[in-house]
């Protein structure tokens, strides 16, 4: 089991909850913590605790050993952590709620408590928290033992468990309509887009947008994938850095899974075609989310019809250019659909142009320098008087985000918010000319019930 970091923000995965009031920038954990426990805060016993955590899982004896407890001897410090961690452990089984209850309950014991009167008590707070487990016992030998026997499995949680109060609860809509292309009227909308559920307290949003011949079968398998491998890589990500990590994994495996597939002819599908891929990751237990993409479907956050953060689209800039050029290649300014750009090619070629220095599939572009590595973000805060949009270019290529941001808020109902933002998009699309296919996704944060 790995515990996750404790900062200003609440950080939950399936294993423990950090409690408020710590500063994120903080850099001296033990001081920062020492200082928690003794400044009066109502959640300093559970600081502390997670602060443990920390150290025994990470086998950082002395840390545990030299932290203050409050008088309490060494020894007692480290059995209340090996406690706390079975706690933890637990909570992969029996749900995230569980654990912090059984976690608050816990309290650092006196010289007198022995290790296995420390796992009876634990004991008694797993079997009643998720009885379907048999987890009693009397006497545990070390916290290796703990995780062995326990193990992590993905959470899922039945009726009847305790459950973390939700920071925020996601609403989620979303359209998508075809484009049109002048000189393929069989034209077929390359757009993909992903809502799904992660458990009870996470939410995967993602958009994709294909490109080149087989653009909507590479869309298409890039969802399949993240359709798949995303609650495995997930289930266990509790940190933002392993959170970020599980994001950079599940785009790895989407490039990966491209390379793989072959047309009638046996030439790669993804050769010249390829997909963006724009993902978020809801944690309405945290109140936080975790954003990674590559290409230019971008995503934005709002309040109050102003935007507060938007995701960079990877142009193909100086930085780009320069990579391209090392492989042999070259950039070219060149109009396509209406949509003027640098694009890579070929060098003497105007193909695969390009317009983006990163994307997923685009073999033969990889090969000239454009990378499927996302650009990856985490614990960002959200809270109830936000909104969420992820589109691809068909709406930002037509739409300021100022006027999506305004459109989007003020929208009651996301799945009506979703719509009018990819009609009012269309409709600046010239009637007379190739139209892009445009997809959004909109998620309202809305507020927990009482």
């Amino acid at each position: 089991i790995s515990a996750p970091p404790v900062t200003g923000q609440a950080s939950v995965g399936h294993g423990l909850c950090a409690g408020p009031d710590v500063p994120a920038d903080s850099r001296d954990e033990d001081n920062l913590h020492r200082a928690a426990c003794h400044r009066g805060d109502p959640s300093a016993p559970h600081q502390q605790q997670l602060f443990l955590v920390r150290c025994a899982a990470g086998g950082d004896a002395a840390r545990v050993h030299g932290l203050d407890a409050g008088g309490a001897p060494a020894d007692a410090v480290a059995a209340a952590a090996a406690r706390i961690i079975t706690a933890a452990s637990m909570a992969c089984a029996a749900g995230i709620g569980a654990s912090v209850q059984a976690a608050q309950t816990l309290k650092v014991p006196d010289a007198t408590c022995k290790e296995d009167e420390s796992a009876a008590a634990v004991g008694s707070s797993v079997s009643t928290a998720a009885p379907s487990l048999d987890l009693s016992w009397s006497s545990v030998a070390t916290v290796q033992e703990i995780i062995t026997r326990i193990g992590c499995p993905v959470a899922t949680p039945r009726a009847g468990d305790d459950a973390v109060k939700s920071a925020f609860v996601p609403q989620v809509g979303a359209h998508t309509l075809q484009g049109r292309k002048l000189k393929n009227p069989s034209w077929t909308n390359q757009d993909a887009h992903l809502v799904l559920p992660l458990g009870s307290e996470r939410t995967l949003v993602a958009v994709f947008d294909g490109h080149g011949q087989w653009g909507h079968l590479v869309s298409g398998r890039v969802r399949e994938v993240f359709t798949r491998s995303a609650p495995a890589l997930l289930a266990q990500a509790c940190s933002d850095v392993e959170i970020g990590q599980a994001l950079r994994r599940l785009f790895e495996q989407a490039h990966q899974e491209l390379q793989r597939i072959f047309d009638a002819q046996g030439q790669p599908l993804a050769r010249f075609s390829g997909s963006t891929a724009t993902a978020a990751i809801l944690d309405a237990a945290a109140g936080t989310m975790a954003f990674a993409h590559v290409g230019d479907s971008a995503l934005a956050l709002a309040t109050g019809g102003k935007v507060l953060l938007r995701t960079r689209d990877h142009v193909v800039d100086a930085a780009a250019e320069e990579r391209v050029r090392a492989r042999g290649g070259e950039v070219r300014e060149m109009t396509l659909s209406g949509i003027a750009a640098r694009r890579v090619c070929m060098r003497g070629s105007d193909f695969p142009g390009l317009a983006m220095a990163r994307a997923l599939g685009d073999l033969v572009a990889h090969g000239l320098g454009v990378q499927w590595e996302p650009e990856v973000c985490t614990g960002v805060p959200l809270t109830p008087d936000m909104t969420l949009v992820l589109a691809s270019d068909g709406v930002w290529e037509k739409l300021p985000e100022d006027a999506a941001a305004e459109l989007v808020c003020r929208a009651a109902d996301p799945q009506d918010g979703a719509r009018e933002l990819v009609q009012s998009a269309r409709n600046r699309w010239s009637p007379d000319g190739d139209i892009d296919d445009i997809t959004a996704i909109v998620v309202k944060v809305g507020a927990p019930s009482a």
